[in-house]
């Protein structure tokens, strides 16, 4: 598993992201440009290949032991001791006009950029129907992985709520 962690301060106006291996945190401005995107850890990178190789690991065809495609993850023991769960962690300062704080997984970048993220983005204003329109456009791409899509509109994260409730 891979994870995304995202935490905003509004105190400090300011993100805390966390992330392992290749979901994705990003942050996009009301103009649909990309303000900030967190990296993949992939075993092609140069810190990630040497960090496998020092624990005994090798890295084939792009993937840890021929295996994972990803240097870091949460679980997948038969080949952990080549892998690391650590985070990196990252502070991102908001800005007036950052819009999207976007977190999704690998089933979403395999078929659509972080670029084509943040067009959208600029077009959409509720963070339903841009999470809706993600998840669609990249099982519609023939997305093969799972497909997670989040969507918090910044400027609008002070408001209440809204809760919705399902049932009797």
């Amino acid at each position: 598993s891979t994870m995304a962690l995202a935490v905003v301060s509004d105190s400090e106006n300011k993100v805390l992201i966390a992330h392992v291996g290749d979901a994705r945190v990003l942050v996009t401005n009301d103009t649909g440009r990309l303000r900030f995107a967190t990296p993949d850890h992939k075993p092609s990178s140069r810190s990630e290949f040497e960090r496998i190789h020092s624990s005994g690991g090798r890295v084939t065809r792009g993937r840890v032991n021929s295996i994972l495609a990803v240097a870091r993850s949460l679980g997948d023991l038969h080949i952990s001791e080549y892998l690391s769960a650590e985070p990196d962690i990252t502070t991102y300062s908001l800005k007036n006009d950052d819009k999207w704080l976007f977190i999704g997984c690998d089933g979403v970048f395999d078929v659509l950029s972080n670029d084509y993220i943040a067009k959208v983005g600029g077009e959409i204003d509720d963070p339903c129907l841009l999470a809706y329109t993600i998840r669609n456009t990249a099982f519609g791409s023939f997305s093969q992985d799972n497909i997670t899509s989040m969507a918090i509109n910044l400027h609008k994260r002070k408001t209440d709520p809204v809760v919705i409730s399902v049932g009797p």
